[in-house]
């Protein structure tokens, strides 16, 4: 059996998890969607637990941790655990960014430690930072600060009860918009081009972001196949990417319970289907 596990907040799972059920079971593939927050997890060897709209975890942090854990004990889950465990937090930016892909420059501050931010806008050569949680989703926790908004003469200290990541705003973000680029085992199927609202920096939908499906320009292709060799192999992945003037800087890579922006991408829903199948034997 194929599980493609959502939540208990969409229990009969989102649109594109029924597209790739539809396609699993074109291919002669047992699959159901079932949420990870309830219901009986106890897994034949054999079977594929597939992360898919599990998108309340963060409010179950620590259930989480035990749910994965033991599918993959029983089962089989993907993306593997190890994947997860790593993705799980934003650090793995810094590993990427150790290994060559083409980051946002990011700087970890960690969890009580005091820091001025005008040294960070000198060091950024920034206008603008982002500050945000490096366990967190959907933008929770997400600070925006200008250097036009310090008071003179204020000794700017700041400390926070988590670890975070800061990094300069990129002001392509909120005119050109963010790229999400998805791989099936390491290939490029489609991307699409995120906007966020006027004046807004987040390109997810609930938001207010409009999404269009569009062919990325090549240097955009490329920082994305660069990210996904500096990466794990995994059976999917959504790399999402600012185009910084001609230059292609990684935002996120995610590997864990990406949107993948299936609708009208019937190649990729195959792809990602046969993927599974083949995993499934």
């Amino acid at each position: 059996m194929i599980y493609l596990a959502t939540c208990s907040d969409h229990p009969a799972g989102v649109p594109e998890d029924h597209l790739l059920l539809d396609a699993l079971s074109s291919q002669s593939q047992a699959a159901a969607i079932r949420p990870w927050d309830s219901g009986d997890w106890r897994l034949a060897s054999e079977d594929l637990c597939v992360i898919r709209s599990t998108w309340n975890y963060i409010a179950k942090r620590d259930a989480f941790v035990v749910w994965r854990r033991a599918v993959a004990e029983r089962g089989r889950l993907v993306n593997p655990l190890d994947v997860i465990e790593w993705n799980i937090d934003k650090k793995y930016l810094l590993e990427l960014q150790s290994r060559g892909a083409p980051t946002v420059p990011t700087v970890l501050v960690a969890e009580g430690v005091a820091c001025r931010l005008e040294e960070h806008f000198a060091a950024f050569g920034c206008e603008e930072l982002v500050v945000k949680p490096t366990v967190g989703a959907g933008s929770s926790g997400l600070e925006i600060h200008s250097l036009n908004d310090l008071e003179p003469n204020a000794d700017g200290v700041r400390s926070w009860t988590y670890d975070v990541l800061f990094q300069p705003l990129v002001p392509a973000i909120r005119t050109v918009g963010e790229w999400s680029l998805v791989f099936v085992a390491g290939e490029f199927q489609h991307a699409v081009r995120k906007r966020p609202t006027r004046g807004d920096i987040r390109s997810q939908p609930e938001f207010g972001a409009i999404v269009t499906a569009e062919t990325p320009p090549r240097h955009v292709l490329d920082a994305a196949k660069q990210t996904i060799e500096a990466g794990p192999a995994t059976t999917f992945a959504r790399i999402d990417l600012v185009d910084n003037g001609g230059t292609a800087l990684l935002m996120e890579a995610e590997y864990i319970e990406p949107q993948l922006f299936l609708e009208g991408q019937p190649g990729t829903v195959r792809a990602l289907a046969e993927a599974l199948a083949e995993l499934h034997g």
